[in-house]
């Protein structure tokens, strides 16, 4: 699992990218790809700890926040955040851990971009979490 243990860093030369954000948002995109092959292997990836303590879980956490416009991006980003590529991650997450944090950072996203987002028929919320 790349980056650092506490998520900050999902791929190891992220921070130098000229489009941070982007870069590892698809970086961690690539990692709920592999998790979600790993179901059908019967390999848990979600719950997967690697080297230091890596994981997909931490990575999220680091980088869900900033899906919220008020919280600057402390890294190199050229071209304004694309935030809503993290929703479909955010989807796919809060069906994994049932992390009521998910849906925080979920409603931090314009809701004009998420009503009709395609995600939402593939990610549907589950039973237990409020409307």
């Amino acid at each position: 699992m790349p980056g650092a243990s506490n998520g900050s860093r999902l791929h190891p030369s992220a921070g130098t990218r000229t489009r941070s954000f982007d870069y590892s948002a698809m970086n961690l995109a690539g990692m709920f790809l592999l998790a979600r092959l790993g179901e059908h292997l019967g390999v848990d990836l979600w719950h997967y700890n690697g080297e230091g303590g890596r994981n997909i879980r931490k990575a999220l956490a680091y980088l869900a926040p900033f899906t919220d416009p008020r919280r600057p991006w402390p890294h190199e980003q050229i071209s304004p955040l694309n935030r809503p590529a993290m929703l479909p991650l955010l989807l796919q997450a809060r069906q994994v851990y049932k992390d009521p944090r998910v849906e925080d950072w979920t409603e931090q996203l314009p809701a004009d971009e998420v009503t009709p987002h395609r995600a939402q028929l593939l990610y549907a919320r589950p039973k237990g979490l409020a409307d």
